[in-house]
């Protein structure tokens, strides 16, 4: 299933269920405005580069409650949100090459593995800015996942997260949806997204070589809400290494304050993330 580049490919309301679907090349894959709406063996898949736009694969917002199983969202913005009064319940399900893996706010309420009941959430959740970043007013439960790496650690979360008492070293057996059968836009080569010094202080040294082709490419900084705070750079794939120095300047003309950022240098359909620590 493709989608209008403009929207949201599925919008499910009331009681329903998604059983067996695949969506490519989505802006927002899934949108829950309200209803209690089940998914199972469900795949989405970001595509190609999205310019300015924030994509995001699971989105359950105003009154929504979503109870994910065997799910898979992979190249988003943001994997899994949750807004307003929404509430989401994920397990046995995947999220892949985001820069923020679960996103909670407001009032929403996000189960990724109940410690009190003892339910495993069997999930494997990455994110290169935060693997959960939680700024609703509970603490989130993330009891037994893997987080792609043995020793998560506090700097990987942002909020009140219970992910620590008991987590997965592996991805467990069965975790995800159904398989892409096709890969839109194909690979993208390029070297790897490097800072220093990093924290810093006043200003940081960027690093990268793009790709050469007909590429849109971009780098640009987000705060950890998803806006976006300044454009260091705008072209096409050239085969070059390039350097540029960030001293904390927004594209408003104002200076960022401290805290902790994201990098996102998007080459085609290709995105590569790192996180920037600013610290006045």
């Amino acid at each position: 299933m493709e989608q209008d580049p403009s929207g949201v490919a599925v919008e499910v309301v009331g009681t329903s269920t998604l059983d067996n679907v695949v969506i490519y090349d989505a802006y927002t894959a899934l949108k829950v405005p309200d209803g209690d709406v089940t998914l199972h063996d469900v795949s989405a898949e970001a595509g190609q580069w999205a310019g300015l736009t924030l994509k995001l694969g699971l989105l359950a917002s105003e009154t929504g409650v979503v109870d994910a199983e065997n799910c898979t969202f992979l190249g988003f913005n943001r994997g899994v949100v949750a807004e307003d009064d929404a509430q989401i319940t994920l397990r046995t399900s995947e999220v892949k090459g985001a820069a923020c893996g679960v996103y909670a706010s407001g009032n929403t309420q996000v189960d990724l593995g109940d410690t009190p009941t003892g339910e495993e959430g069997d999930n494997c959740i990455d994110g290169s800015a935060f693997k959960v970043c939680n700024l609703s007013s509970y603490t989130l439960p993330a009891r037994l996942n893997y987080w792609y790496e043995q020793n998560p650690e506090p700097s990987d979360f942002y909020g009140s997260v219970d992910y620590w008492q008991e987590y997965h070293t592996e991805c467990p057996a069965g975790a995800g949806g159904p398989d892409f059968l096709i890969a839109p836009g194909g690979p993208t080569e390029a070297s790897g997204l490097s800072v220093f010094p990093n924290p810093f202080n006043p200003s940081c040294t960027i690093k990268f070589t793009l790709p050469e082709g007909e590429l849109s490419c971009e780098l640009v900084i987000f705060d950890i809400a998803g806006r976006r705070v300044a454009t260091l750079f705008e072209g096409e794939g050239d085969g070059r290494q390039h350097e540029i120095e960030w001293s904390g300047r927004m594209d408003s003309g104002g200076q960022a304050g401290s805290g902790v950022y994201l990098l996102s240098l998007r080459m085609g359909s290709k995105v590569e993330n790192t996180k920037l620590v600013l610290v006045h």
